[in-house]
């Protein structure tokens, strides 16, 4: 399963690379913004 992470990388102390670790079996794609994307232009979520 993919999940998407709408925070940095290193939002909240490491808690993406926790979530990793423990749940190898997901994709998880941290994007640093919230909003919906359509082809490389990304649509404010407002």
């Amino acid at each position: 399963m993919e999940i998407l992470f709408a925070a940095p990388e290193n939002a909240w102390g490491g808690f993406l690379g926790m979530l990793r670790d423990k749940m190898p079996e997901h994709h998880f794609k941290a994007t640093g913004k919230f909003g919906v994307e359509q082809g490389r232009e990304p649509l404010n979520a407002q």
